[in-house]
């Protein structure tokens, strides 16, 4: 396998910019509602209660699943409030995505 002809990339390399990038990005002004965020949160829990609780139980007890559900609530509210805070500096579209493809 030669390696000598592998591309090697930079951040000059790129054709778009990240300026470039983010105004395509942008959400459309009431492209999201809030029904459709309280449809997809309830979904989430209810998708994650099926999965999650009854391995939680077996592997835990009823005190180790309290601990444990402290903790990812506690782990949940930080990622809710970091993830509000970087919407509210870069309004775009693609979420995480967005965010990390802009620190790296």
């Amino acid at each position: 396998m030669n390696h000598s002809k592998s591309p090697s990339f930079t951040a000059n390399d790129t054709s778009i910019n990240s300026d470039e990038y983010f105004s395509q990005r942008q959400l459309k002004q009431g492209s999201v509602g809030w029904v459709l965020l309280i449809g997809l949160g309830v979904a989430y829990v209810i998708s994650g209660d099926f999965a999650a609780w009854n391995f939680g139980l077996a592997q835990g007890g009823w005190g180790g699943m309290f601990i444990a559900t402290i903790l990812v609530a506690i782990m949940y509210l930080c990622l809710c409030l970091s993830m509000s805070e970087m919407s509210s500096m870069m309004p775009t579209a693609g979420g995480g995505y967005s965010f990390a493809r802009l620190a790296f």
